[in-house]
């Protein structure tokens, strides 16, 4: 029997046109498309559609690809000023040595958002 796979939610929020976007924290080698991450505790579930890289990160060379990740978008900041700009790379590289990805998903439930800090059980999509 294989080992039972967990993420974490660190943030979530939607994006007005686009849908829910969350961190999530998981030590796998990348999340599939179609991935379903279940709430441990009621019929909740999110279907993870893509992977959102951040274009800062990718500017310096600094975002973490897998694989598996076939299907992706990117979102950008914008800066007030390059301090601002150097304390957001920073945080976000860090993010990425802790296994800390953003996502998009879609809830079974219209409008249903996992909750910041919620561990999910992950089921891998197997074709």
């Amino acid at each position: 029997m294989s080992e039972v796979q967990k993420a974490k939610i660190v943030s979530c929020f939607n994006i007005t046109g686009r849908g829910i976007i969350a961190e999530i924290q998981h030590n796998l080698n990348g999340l599939p498309p179609d991935t379903i991450l279940k709430d441990f505790n009621s019929d909740n579930f999110w279907v993870l559609k893509e992977r959102v890289f951040q274009g800062l990160l990718q500017i310096h060379d600094k975002e973490i690809y897998f694989d598996c990740e076939t299907k992706f978008s990117h979102i950008s900041n914008r800066f007030t000023n390059k301090t601002e700009e150097i304390e957001f790379l920073n945080k976000e590289v860090e993010k990425r040595n802790n296994g800390i990805y953003w996502y998009f998903l879609t809830p079974n439930i219209k409008d249903n958002k996992p909750t910041v800090g919620q561990e999910l059980l992950v089921e891998l999509n197997q074709l």
